[in-house]
């Protein structure tokens, strides 16, 4: 059930990849950015995210956080983690060391380092409204820059709500990706509340490139069928690791299927087991 999805996001990844790559091209050709250039609007960025509307700085050039939430000794790793980001993102520089801190802090964001050291809701969203402020500045050298940096954040989006959705640490075991979003997939022919959410992002999935992807009809057809196999074929335990191999194994061709069914009705007329198989192609072709 929960093949689609992966094989859409790692088509994503790989696209993503690819369009990553010319970003970093076109990094390369984005000339000197000074500071007079970064400075208000990294400053200004800062200001909008809630809680550091306070924000000033000192005649040393130094944040002052003494108006915001983030100003006692209990905040103090805070204050000097966006103190030194700031520093770093307001220097001038070449365009494409700017590109390169958008990408750590998009590394920061995105869980690889997070996970090695606590960081408040504040801390992070201080982080993106400074990479959001570069890449305004970024985006305004060069309009093929400005093209690549938004594909690439509309192929990043949905990859990212999904794994989020997923909840699997990093990189992990392929068969372990798979049975999460099997069992993620089970949720569109449930009355789960967040079965609007997955639709969305299914969508979003199978949207975000030219050719659009038909993850969305793939998992829903599969989990329909699924749902028919349960009707018919004694299909258990559906969670736990036991329940979703025996539900693999048993539903690996329609063959075996049929087979099962007959096997059901031993004992049976022809008519009988002829019907019993009928009924469950029909809901199959139904289903599709």
């Amino acid at each position: 059930m929960g093949k689609p999805i992966v094989q859409r996001i790692k088509t994503l990844e790989s696209k993503s990849a690819e369009v990553g790559a010319k970003l970093g091209k076109a990094a390369d050709n984005l000339g000197l950015v000074t500071q007079p250039e970064l400075f208000d609007p990294v400053l200004n960025g800062l200001k909008r995210v809630r809680g550091l509307e306070g924000l000033s700085i000192d005649s040393k050039g130094v944040l002052d956080f003494r108006n915001t939430v983030l100003a006692s000794a209990e905040t103090a790793g805070d204050r000097k983690a966006i103190q030194s980001i700031f520093t770093q993102a307001i220097k001038g520089g070449s365009g494409k060391s700017k590109h390169l801190l958008r990408q750590e802090l998009f590394e920061v964001l995105g869980g690889k380092k997070k996970a090695l050291t606590a960081i408040t809701d504040t801390q992070s969203k201080a982080y993106q409204a400074i990479r959001q402020a570069l890449s305004d500045v970024l985006d305004g050298k060069s309009a093929g820059y400005k093209a690549l940096n938004k594909e690439y954040a509309t192929l990043q989006g949905p990859i990212r709500d999904m794994k989020k959705l997923l909840k699997l640490p990093g990189e992990t075991d392929e068969d372990l990706v798979n049975m999460s979003a099997g069992l993620l997939a089970r949720r569109l022919t449930s009355m789960a509340p967040s079965n609007p959410q997955i639709r969305g992002i299914l969508r979003a999935l199978d949207q975000v490139t030219k050719t659009k992807g038909l993850t969305t009809t793939s998992v829903e057809t599969l989990q329909d069928f699924y749902n028919i196999l349960d009707k018919y074929y004694n299909i258990t335990g559906k969670t736990g690791f036991q329940g979703q191999t025996k539900a693999a194994i048993d539903a690996s061709s329609i063959k075996g299927i049929v087979a099962g069914v007959v096997k059901k009705s031993v004992g049976q007329s022809d008519a009988v087991r002829r019907k019993a198989v009928e009924d469950v192609l029909n809901e199959v072709f139904k289903a599709k």
